[in-house]
Formats: C-alpha cells, sequence, structure tokens
C-alpha cells in the first residue's frame, strides 16, 4: 500500500511541475483510437497572431519523423488557418512516408503551443485535406490518435 501511495504522490507531483515549467508537457499513454498504447500530448493551435485558438488532445509522439500533422475534423473550421505557400503563390502539401502508408495535406500556417513554449507562424500538415493528392502518395492511411507530433532527427 505504501508504494502506491508514494506512486500516486509522484504522479501528483509531476503533474503539478508539468504545468509549473515552460519546458516540460504532461504525456499520456493511452490507446487513442486504435493498436496500443502510445504516449501522446495536447497541444494549442492557434491562427497566427493567436486570436483564435482551440486545444487539440491524443497527439501521439512519434520519435521517428518531425513536424505537427493532424488529422481531418481534429481543428476547428473556424480557427481560420492560413494556407502556406510558395515563392510563386501556391499552396504547398507534403507526402510523408510511413511503414506501409502515407500521410497527405496541405500546409497551414500556426502559431504552435506545447506547455509553456510557443513556436510561432509554423507550417502543420492537416492530413487528408482538400487538396489534389499525387499519384506518388499512396493512400489508405488509418489514423491512430488526433495527430503526430514528430520529434525526430530527420529534417
Amino acid at each position: 500500500m505504501r508504494h502506491f501511495v508514494t506512486f500516486l504522490l509522484s504522479i501528483v507531483l509531476l503533474a503539478h511541475v508539468a504545468r509549473a515549467q515552460p519546458n516540460v508537457v504532461a504525456l499520456t499513454a493511452e490507446t487513442p483510437i486504435t493498436g496500443f498504447n502510445r504516449l501522446t500530448v495536447s497541444v494549442t493551435l492557434c491562427a497566427p497572431g493567436g486570436a483564435r485558438c482551440a486545444t487539440i488532445d491524443h497527439i501521439m509522439v512519434d520519435t521517428g519523423s518531425v513536424g505537427l500533422r493532424l488529422q481531418p475534423g481534429t481543428v476547428p473550421p473556424g480557427l481560420g488557418l492560413p494556407l502556406a505557400r510558395d515563392g510563386d503563390g501556391r499552396a504547398m502539401a507534403e507526402c510523408l512516408h510511413f511503414t506501409g502508408n502515407a500521410a497527405w495535406g496541405g500546409l497551414y500556417r500556426a502559431d504552435v503551443r506545447l506547455g509553456g513554449m510557443e513556436a510561432r507562424d509554423i507550417p502543420v500538415q492537416l492530413v487528408g485535406d482538400e487538396l489534389k493528392r499525387p499519384e506518388s502518395c499512396p493512400a489508405g492511411a488509418h489514423p491512430t490518435s488526433n495527430g503526430t507530433l514528430g520529434i525526430g532527427m530527420r529534417a
């Protein structure tokens, strides 16, 4: 029983520290949609400038990719994220290949908050948006969470 109480106190203290530290994010081990346990976080996504924001829960942490990718329906339509555009004004999109499938979608500009830290006006991929998928990007991905936060080394 003593170990269980110590364990519970540790969780309460860690949760308090995660809220108090600007560079600490609380992680949850869960099965968000399907499959097996994953580490997930909550991410606050804002239109550039921070006027309109939404917190999106159950974002899987992935050490094998980079960037933030969000599944359809997780971003409220009223958030008003602008499309990222290249130097010629064309909408930008990305196809990121995973084992056995790929994530296709447009890149949008957003301010992203994790814990007490914020990255301003960065590209965020909205998987499966209305931009036309090229034939070179395979379809058929089955989401296992509301999105993926890639913290890997590859860029």
